[in-house]
C-alpha cells in the first residue's frame, strides 16, 4: 500500500490534473516518500545527490545518477520496497529526457554556469 501512495504521489506531482499535466520532475517527492522507509536509504540518496552534485556542479545529472542507483540501495536496506522505488526511479528519469538530451549535446546548465549567468556584465 505504501508503494502504491508513493507512485501516485509522484505522478500526482509529475503529471497534475489542475496544471494541465504539466508538473514537476518529482525528485524531490520521491525523496519525500522515500525518507519514512528508512533513515540509512534517505541518508545514502542524499549523499549520493550531494556527491555528484559537488564533483559535477549539475543537479540534474547528480538526480539522474541517484535515481539509477537507488533501487540497488534499496534492494541491500530495504528489499521489500525495491520494485516501487525501481518504479520510481524509472518515471523520474523519462521525466528528465530533455535533461538528457542535453548532458549528451554537452548543452546542460552546471550550477556554476547558472549562477555566472546571473551576474551583470562588468562592460
Amino acid at each position: 500500500m505504501l508503494s502504491a501512495i508513493a507512485v501516485g504521489a509522484c505522478l500526482g506531482h509529475m503529471y497534475p490534473i489542475f496544471f494541465g499535466f504539466k508538473g514537476g520532475k518529482g525528485v524531490a517527492t520521491a525523496l519525500g516518500a522515500i525518507m519514512p522507509l528508512n533513515w540509512l536509504l534517505c541518508i545514502i540518496v542524499l549523499g549520493t545527490w550531494l556527491l555528484v552534485f559537488l564533483l559535477t556542479r549539475i543537479s540534474s545529472l547528480a538526480a539522474i545518477i541517484t535515481l539509477v542507483l537507488a533501487p540497488i540501495f534499496t534492494f541491500f536496506i530495504k528489499p521489500e520496497y525495491s520494485i516501487a522505488v525501481g518504479i520510481l526511479s524509472l518515471l523520474i528519469v523519462v521525466k528528465h529526457k530533455s535533461n538528457i538530451l542535453r548532458l549528451l549535446d554537452s548543452t546542460e546548465h552546471s550550477f556554476s554556469q547558472t549562477q555566472s549567468s546571473d551576474k551583470p556584465d562588468d562592460h
